[in-house]
């Protein structure tokens, strides 16, 4: 029977409050979180150490066995278990591929590195930016046998001093690199840095060295205060990661502080050996899932944050499917104890997620084609801009003088005059990458415009844009700003814009994918309160539509550039038709005329494979998918276009067999939509009468039934020829 091990308390304390401290930062509550990592590091470094100085037998193979098992099952166990999750969630995760591997094959931190990934980013793109971490860990194993060996043949023979001293040397070197080069370069790039990075695992070993070789260490004069000094360095870490100044200047000498308040805490935490009981049993064992928990939170926070929660109900998820998912892990991994049969059954389901997960990383098509084309649209797109900006700025001065001649015009219909003034107004357009892509667009939209939009620009960035504009006499009375994708949410920044703007007209353009999820919400709540601010609603726009978009989920491409560029546009012209009420009559009837030409359609898979043909045929058209297939989602749908006007007038409902609307949920349906032209495509058996002037049945049934050249195999889905027989006779009812 092995002797029990000494059992320190105070480290399972520090491993917990560690792992808390690390889940606070990423849920944005803790804002030098991300500091904690440095203590990480000389805990491992620590606790390796004193393994491998304490066995008389080391071995490296012994050694990768044991890492192997504790550090890289759980690792595999987790990514093959997220992407299964992603798969089945549908969620949009760019890099999986790349991502998944350097964290399977322990390269993540370069990987981000070369792919320029912020880790301080309040965004969450991807499951398992956190890996770096592990990846580093992964890498010091890797080479830390070796340096066992060599350092215990040379305190054999020269002196049993020279590892620590070594390590003590060595260790203050890189972190002395580690200071100057993270004052004179992009912090990332010593964040990331396996050697800049190795201080405080080294420190950590040279705690151990120092612990293993010099005994007399046990007679600290100090050891009778250990608890309260111990408080005291954990009290100090604690609240410079509170209370951390965000400043990247200080980045590098903030972890070289915590590393060094790590050892001292480590150095008290080990001068008392514990007995266990109850209460330590329950912190050791929260202490042993600290390790799967690491894993599992961020990637935890990555599904849920596509849910808007309430913040307090979004921590209790967080932190009770961590601990559940952790708890878990560890036993599913934790084969010692199991019975023959329980292991095989353990050891069945770490395959079988394990194999899924790797098939689905091999399937998984590479997104670059796409990103590169992305990039080109934005880099074309650019040249443009810059040619029409020079054109806008030789028309600014004349904007009043212009504007005051479209006045006096007035006397002519009012819709022809609103429309002329649209066309002829001066109006200055800032934005990110988003709206860079629809700058092309809304010259044509607004020829005498000026728009400038940049990849990554934030608010504070097009602030100063309008500041030289307003200086220079330059700034019009209309501004279309798109600056919520980039950056956080200010009030003082929104002040600010008020400010400079003063009462001109602003058109504020929500975004769809921001870095801060709550920005367009809190806008919206802040606009309120000014009566010159306008919201392009570009989030409900695109809402259930994602063919609008590229394989990121935020920048827009095909029909939802023009999407986008018309939601800008009808906010303008909604607002100046609101300036004119007295005067637009004969303007809302010619749109109103236009608009009962306009269709929405609702569909599902039928609706998607036919998308294309249907876009040829129907130009002005909106097509909503992804609704869940459920009456339910189908009717809140409707009723929000309605209430916010976006619902076209004639509505088309185009779903296959695999949906069924009962003539009940049509009639509830047809009393939402009452005012608007109904067509509803039958594909089933079943027979609908409704007995509704707006309301007619397109019966498929006849060109469909038992004619296999015009589905798939699967009966359900419609082959190409399918397809052409469809769209031809929807183009030829709706146009009757």
């Amino acid at each position: 029977m092995k002797p029990e091990k000494d059992y320190y308390l105070k480290l399972d304390i520090i491993r917990i409050i560690s792992c808390l401290i690390v889940i606070l930062y990423h849920l944005n509550i803790v804002a030098g979180g991300f500091l904690i990592v440095c203590t990480f590091f000389v805990l491992s470094g620590y606790l390796e150490g004193i393994f491998a100085f304490k066995s008389s037998d080391f071995s490296i193979k012994k050694y990768y066995k044991k890492r192997f098992v504790r550090l890289y099952l759980p690792l595999l166990f987790v990514i093959s278990l997220t992407i299964i999750m992603v798969k089945i969630t549908g969620v949009s995760w760019l890099n999986l591929k790349k991502e998944a591997l350097s964290g399977l094959a322990g390269y993540n931190n370069f990987w981000q590195l070369q792919a320029k990934q912020n880790y301080f980013t309040k965004s969450i793109h991807s499951p398992l930016t956190h890996l770096w971490y592990i990846s580093i860990l992964m890498q010091y194993d890797l080479i830390f046998p070796f340096f066992v060996k060599l350092f215990k043949k040379i305190d054999n023979i020269i002196h049993r001093n020279i590892t620590s001293i070594f390590l003590f040397v060595f260790g203050t070197i890189t972190a002395i690199l580690f200071y100057f080069v993270g004052k004179n370069n992009d912090i990332m790039r010593i964040y990331y840095s396996t050697f800049l990075r190795s201080f405080s695992f080294i420190f950590g070993i040279f705690l151990a060295s120092y612990h293993y070789q010099f005994k007399y260490r046990q007679l600290n004069s100090f050891r009778k205060f250990s608890d309260e000094i111990f408080l005291i360095y954990l009290a100090i870490i604690i609240s410079i990661c509170i209370f951390f100044y965000n400043n990247p200047n200080y980045y590098a000498l903030n972890m070289i502080l915590v590393t060094f308040f790590s050892c001292r805490l480590i150095e008290y935490a080990t001068l008392k050996i514990n007995k266990k009981n109850v209460v330590t049993n329950l912190l050791n064992a929260f202490a042993n899932i600290s390790y799967e928990m690491y894993l599992v939170h961020f990637p935890i926070i990555f599904f849920i944050q596509k849910l808007k929660l309430a913040f307090l109900l979004k921590l209790i998820f967080v932190f009770g499917l961590s601990i559940l998912i952790s708890i878990v892990i560890h036993s599913l991994l934790n084969f010692k104890k199991a019975d023959k049969m329980k292991k095989t059954f353990q050891a069945g389901i770490f395959i079988l997620v394990v194999i899924l997960g790797l098939f689905l990383i091999i399937i998984e098509k590479d997104s670059k084609k796409e990103i590169d084309e992305l990039e080109k649209s934005l880099m074309d797109k650019t040249k443009i801009m810059e040619k029409k900006n020079q054109e806008y700025l030789n028309n600014v001065l004349k904007e009043e003088e212009d504007f005051q001649k479209m006045l006096e015009n007035m006397d002519v219909e009012e819709g022809e005059a609103i429309t002329k003034q649209l066309n002829e107004m001066s109006i200055v357009g800032i934005g990110d990458s988003v709206f860079l892509d629809a700058v092309d667009k809304l010259y044509q939209k607004f020829p005498n415009g000026y728009f400038d939009g940049k990849v990554s620009r934030s608010l504070i960035a097009g602030l100063d844009i309008l500041i030289d504009l307003k200086n220079s006499n330059k700034l019009p009375n209309n501004v279309i700003l798109a600056l919520s994708t980039n950056g956080d949410y200010s009030e003082r920044l929104n002040k600010k814009l008020i400010e400079i703007v003063g009462e001109r007209d602003i058109y504020w353009v929500n975004s769809v994918g921001a870095d801060d999820p709550t920005f367009n919400e809190k806008f919206l709540e802040f606009a309120q309160g000014y009566s010159n601010i306008h919201i392009v609603d570009w989030e409900r726009a695109a809402s259930s539509h994602p063919e609008y978009f590229y394989a990121d989920g935020i920048h827009p491409k095909g029909s939802g550039i023009d999407i986008y560029v018309n939601t800008i546009y009808d906010t303008i012209y909604d607002n100046m038709m609101g300036k004119y009420k007295e005067r637009k009559e004969a303007l809302l009837q010619s749109k109103k005329e236009e608009n009962n030409k306009k269709l929405t359609f609702y569909g599902n898979d039928l609706l998607i494979s036919s998308y294309e043909l249907l876009n040829q045929k129907f130009e002005k058209a909106m097509f909503v998918t992804n609704n869940g297939n459920k009456f339910e989602n189908i009717y809140d749908d409707l009723k929000s276009r309605i209430e916010t006007k976006t619902l076209e007038h004639r509505i088309v409902f185009l779903f296959d067999k695999e949906i069924t609307i009962s003539e009940k949920e049509y009639k509830k349906i047809i009393d939402l939509c009452k005012d608007y032209e109904i067509y509803i495509c039958n594909f089933s058996s079943l027979k609908y009468f409704f007995d509704y002037e707006n309301v007619k049945v397109i019966d498929f049934s006849s060109e469909f039934q038992k004619k296999n050249e015009l589905f798939l195999q699967d009966k359900i889905h419609l082959s190409k020829k399918g397809i052409d027989v469809l769209v031809n006779k929807l183009y030829n009812e709706l146009n009757h």
